[in-house]
C-alpha cells in the first residue's frame, strides 16, 4: 500500500503496491481510490475503522454492492463508517489542504485513476494513457509506475512500457512497483534499469515537496 502523512507528506511505498493510497489525517483515515481493483482483496474494506473515501461514481457503486452491510440504514454493531466524496480526472480535490491531480489511466479495458500530489505522480494499475492525461505528470519530479513483468500483459505495463513511459515524461526519478514474481530477483533487475530508475521496495520512503 502507500500511506501519506499529512504532517509531512511523508510516502511509504510497497513493492507490490495496491489499488489504492491511504492518508492518515488527524485521527480519521482517508482512502483515495483509484480503480475497482480495490474489491479484488477485501482484506482492505472489511474490518476497517470509519473512513473518508475519494472515490468515482462507478466505484461508489460497486462498494456499496460489494459492502452492503458497511452501507446499511440499519448497521450490525461495530460494522465501519464511510463517508464517500465523488473525485474524477476532470477536477482537482483536497485532502488535509493538500491538492491532488486526479490523473486518468486505462487498466485494460477499465478506467483508473492516478494521482499527483506536488512533484510526485503515482501510477498503479495501468495499461494506457492518452496524449492530454499525460501532460498532467509533465514537470514532476518522482513517479511511481506500474510494471507488471518483462512480457506484455493486457492490463499492466511491461517492464519496456514503463521504461518507455518514464523516459518520456522526463522525470528523473522513478520507482517500478506493482511487481509480479516473473519480474525476476529484485538485485539483478535493478543492475539493468537505466539511470534514475529502480524497482520499488517494502517501507521505501518518498518525501513530497
Amino acid at each position: 500500500f502507500m500511506s501519506v502523512s499529512s504532517s509531512d507528506f511523508n510516502i511509504s511505498s510497497a513493492s507490490a503496491i495496491s489499488p489504492l493510497s491511504l492518508l492518515h489525517s488527524l485521527n480519521k483515515t482517508t482512502i483515495a481510490v483509484t480503480s475497482l481493483c480495490l474489491l479484488a482483496n477485501s482484506a482492505y474494506v472489511f474490518g476497517s475503522e470509519d473512513m473518508s473515501i475519494f472515490c468515482t461514481k462507478r466505484v461508489e457503486t460497486r462498494l456499496k454492492e460489494q459492502f452492503s452491510y458497511a452501507f446499511s440504514s440499519n448497521k450490525y454493531p461495530g460494522s465501519p463508517g464511510f463517508s464517500i466524496s465523488n473525485i474524477s480526472h476532470e477536477s482537482n480535490f483536497k485532502v488535509a489542504g493538500q491538492t491532488w491531480i486526479p490523473i486518468l489511466g486505462q487498466h485494460g479495458t477499465w478506467p483508473v485513476l492516478g494521482f499527483r500530489i506536488n512533484n510526485f505522480v503515482y501510477l498503479t494499475d495501468v495499461s494506457a494513457m492518452t496524449s492530454n492525461e499525460f501532460k498532467k505528470i509533465l514537470g514532476a519530479k518522482v513517479l511511481v509506475v506500474n510494471a507488471l513483468r518483462k512480457e506484455s500483459h493486457i492490463s499492466h505495463f511491461s517492464l519496456d512500457e514503463a521504461l518507455a513511459f518514464a523516459k518520456a515524461s522526463k522525470i528523473q526519478r522513478v520507482y517500478l512497483t506493482h511487481l509480479s514474481h516473473k519480474m525476476g530477483l529484485h538485485a539483478k533487475i535493478n543492475k539493468v534499469l537505466p539511470d534514475g530508475v529502480s524497482l520499488a521496495y517494502d517501507r521505501l520512503k518518498i518525501i513530497i515537496e
